[in-house]
């Protein structure tokens, strides 16, 4: 229902009420009203359900003598018509959390903040149990508090919500915007999607590039600046000067031609390449102009990678003025080279400063800037001062806690055969982390000696030459990653000699004998000893050719690790059970 109260001749309340009015209880079935309580004129809305009665009241307040007061009072609606209701999300505000943050006013990588975005009925009706909820897809952002509830909300009212909280993880990049998908509900509305973008970053405080034309004898100017014109009666070339000066001792200055007829030109100051940054970017000049209105101009224009020169302000380079922009549009009727186009112009003095921001596109590349004049006519003094070229990188600073920190895994040395372990230890905020253990950056899985090469301690058991080489571990959170100094793992060879019980024969094989020794095999009975040479003098006797290969052989397995491999009589020793295998993988010795 819509009530309109007009024509009042004194101070009057009224009220709308669902179902009955009670006098004795104002707030028993209370719909709405225009805000005031004493009004002469008014309108407010409230909304009947389907199937109710309502009630509205009108009380006279301070009737002079007893005597009642005329009015209007008008109620649309009553034939069903629908009052529609259309909550709307508006800007974003964003605002640091203090215990969170620097404090330094720019929300940047490990810092939270709060984001309120308050929601507007912009329908005919009002809007009940309205509910928003906010998500994201922006990478290296957690979103936490994404959902609110608010009372009903009357046609053309606004509710500030809860703040959400917002938090960018160690990886995000500085300057980084925020898409927040948001989803509004009501009741018998469909839901409304929308994207609300909050934009991150620090200041611009890092210094990229820089020049004053200063330390350079005038008219030359600084090394690597260069000037060009073309066109009819086109201007002297740019030079230093050394009048009307900011703070400095030269500017660049380009005044007017010596060619008193009507004439069109271009003047261009053009300055080294200058190389990008990833980060957002922002340059500052000082200048004063002395230009005729409209007809001539100055543009700041940019070339990316040897390309044409482009305009700063153009959607393909995206560059926006945040102080002493374009002020004019340059005639297009009489021939200017940069007719048509926004720039500057008129006269303007003293010296005043422009900056516009660059958004982190062209990081890496090449860029010169040139400051272009273009004229049309014969001016009685037309020119154009530069100085004081700054240009300034975004650069984050935080005291935050970077996310997910971890402890590094301590270097590990370990006989061949032990149990090894590393372990990290990793601090999250906002959700669980996870783990992955790499070997010389390959990532690990359990299984064979290896397990929990997706947990916080990795476990090498037993450990075997194989094993050995750095270990590092990826710790995740939210998907963002950090990744541990790596560690240094150390298999010792195993120097225990070998404990060898003998069989009760050795059997000689005349094959393995000197050469030219007789074909023929002796038996040697033995008694318990740990080395072969005690066999010898142990033993029976045995020809030549036999003690020759024993001596051979004795010489050589008294100073092994291990006996050769089992079940080769030939070598005379068969090894301890359970002891051979594993010390072949932590020596790499080999049979002969």
């Amino acid at each position: 229902m819509t009530v309109s109260l007009t024509n009042a001749t004194g101070a009057l309340f009224t009220a709308g009420y669902v179902g009955t009015y009670n006098p004795a209880s104002f707030a028993t079935n209370y719909a709405g009203d225009p805000g005031s309580s004493f009004i002469g004129t008014g309108t407010y809305q409230f909304d009947v359900p389907a199937g109710q009665t309502f009630t509205v009241v009108v009380h006279e307040v301070n009737v002079a003598g007893g005597v009642g007061q005329n009015y209007t009072l008008e109620i649309d609606g009553l034939c069903g018509t629908t009052l529609a209701p259309s909550p709307t999300p508006g800007n974003a505000v964003v605002a640091e959390v203090p215990a969170n943050s620097d404090a330094d006013g720019f929300v940047e990588p490990c810092e939270e903040a709060t984001v309120s975005i308050p929601v507007t009925n912009s329908g005919t009706g009002g809007a009940t149990n309205v509910a928003m909820t906010v998500t994201t897809v922006t990478p290296n952002v957690v979103l936490t508090n994404a959902s609110a509830t608010y009372p009903n909300i009357a046609a053309g009212a606004s509710r500030p919500p809860a703040p959400l909280r917002l938090r960018l993880l160690r990886c995000a990049s500085c300057s980084t915007t925020i898409a927040l998908t948001t989803t509004i509900t009501a009741d018998g509305i469909a839901p409304v999607v929308s994207t609300v973008n909050v934009t991150t970053g620090g200041g611009f405080t890092a210094p990229v590039f820089a020049e004053a034309f200063d330390g350079v004898t005038a008219p030359a100017l600084p090394a690597g600046w260069t000037t060009a014109s073309a066109g009819a009666g086109a201007p002297p070339a740019w030079a230093a000067s050394t009048q009307q000066r900011h703070c400095s001792e030269r500017t660049a200055f380009t005044g007017r031609p010596t060619n008193t007829a009507d004439y069109t030109s271009t003047n261009d100051l053009i300055s080294p390449a200058i190389i990008l940054p990833a980060a957002a970017t922002q340059l500052s000049f000082r200048q004063t102009r002395n230009f005729e209105s409209t007809f001539d101009g100055g543009v700041l224009e940019i070339s990316v990678a040897s390309g044409p020169y482009v305009d700063v302000t153009n959607p393909s380079i995206g560059g926006v003025f945040t102080a002493g922009g374009y002020n004019a549009t340059i005639s297009a009727a009489w021939g200017n080279p940069i007719g048509g186009r926004p720039g500057w112009s008129g006269a303007r003095r003293p010296l005043t400063t422009s900056s516009p921001f660059q958004p982190p596109w062209a990081g890496g590349a090449s860029v010169p800037v040139a400051c272009r004049v273009g004229r049309l006519r014969r001016h009685a003094n037309p020119n154009w001062r530069i100085d004081g070229i700054t240009l300034l990188a975004q650069a984050c600073s935080t005291t935050a806690a970077c996310l997910p920190a971890t402890t590094d895994p301590v270097p590990t040395s370990i006989n061949c055969g032990g149990n090894a372990t590393f372990s990290v230890t990793g601090t999250a905020a906002l959700g669980p982390l996870s783990y992955q253990w790499r070997l010389a950056g390959n990532p690990l899985v359990d299984g064979g000696n290896i397990s929990g090469a997706a947990t916080a301690s990795l476990s090498i058991n037993p450990t075997t030459v194989a094993d050995v080489g750095t270990y590092d571990c990826v710790v995740t959170e939210a998907g963002c990653s950090t990744t541990s100094a790596g560690a240094a793992l150390t298999v010792n060879p195993d120097v225990t000699p070998p404990v060898v019980t003998p069989p009760a024969n050795i059997t000689i094989v005349a094959s393995e004998c000197v050469a030219g020794g007789p074909p023929s095999s002796q038996q040697a009975t033995s008694g318990t000893s740990a080395t072969l040479s005690t066999f010898l003098s142990a033993g029976t006797a045995i020809d030549d050719c036999g003690a020759s290969m024993l001596a051979r052989r004795s010489a050589a397995w008294t100073s092994r690790l291990r006996p050769p491999s089992p079940l080769r009589s030939d070598h005379g020793v068969v090894p301890r059970a359970g002891r051979g295998a594993a010390r072949r993988h932590c020596d790499g010795d080999r049979d002969g």
